[in-house]
């Protein structure tokens, strides 16, 4: 059966935006796969230190949209192993400082882990970061991140450093080219 690609009306990822990789819709790294085991809708992580009124506006369009969501502002850390693999998709917000937010770092490698074992849709947001920073490529995050080097044990460093990679590299949205909420509850992104 052959599938038919959706026109920019039908298609999340129309406008978005992507550094090295080019994922299909519905997918966040290449490969078309359903997540298995699936019953919640998304996960939200602010990867900073601090709240933002995007990540607040953003979780108000979903819960207003009849979303699902769920997220680290409102769940401990034994919350994440159990229920992130629940859930069909995760959205991660960069923002400044994002280097700095541990808790937020460990939620990505989970995010991360349930992306390459069960297929779940990763889609990032970046506010006032890009994908090149994400990635550790450019701008501050690089020297931030080598600070971290002594004072974060050496495996758990490795991988921050290879979900930030990963999650960076994948097709998603710079928050100041879009009006808040917009992003996922019109485009119909779940």
């Amino acid at each position: 059966m052959e599938r038919k690609e959706p026109t920019p009306s039908e298609d999340p990822t129309h406008g978005a935006s992507s550094s090295s990789t080019s994922p299909h819709r519905g997918d966040s790294g290449g490969g078309r796969q359903k997540p298995k085991g699936n019953d919640r809708d998304v996960f939200l992580s602010s990867v900073c230190p601090m709240w933002s009124t995007l990540f607040d506006d953003l979780r108000h369009g979903l819960v207003i949209a009849g979303i699902d969501t769920f997220c680290s502002k409102d769940n401990a850390d034994e919350w994440i192993p159990y229920n992130l693999p629940q859930c069909k998709i995760s959205i991660p917000i960069f923002e400044r400082g994002f280097v700095n937010d541990k808790s937020g770092l460990r939620e990505l490698v989970h995010m991360w882990k349930c992306k390459r074992s069960s297929g779940q849709i990763v889609l990032p947001i970046f506010d006032e970061v890009g994908p090149l920073e994400v990635q550790l490529l450019e701008g501050e995050s690089i020297e931030e991140f080598s600070r971290l080097e002594g004072r974060v044990d050496e495996m758990e460093l490795g991988e921050w450093r290879k979900a930030l990679a990963e999650v960076g590299s994948l097709r998603g949205w710079e928050a100041e080219k879009f009006a808040y909420g917009y992003i996922i509850c019109h485009r119909n992104i779940i």
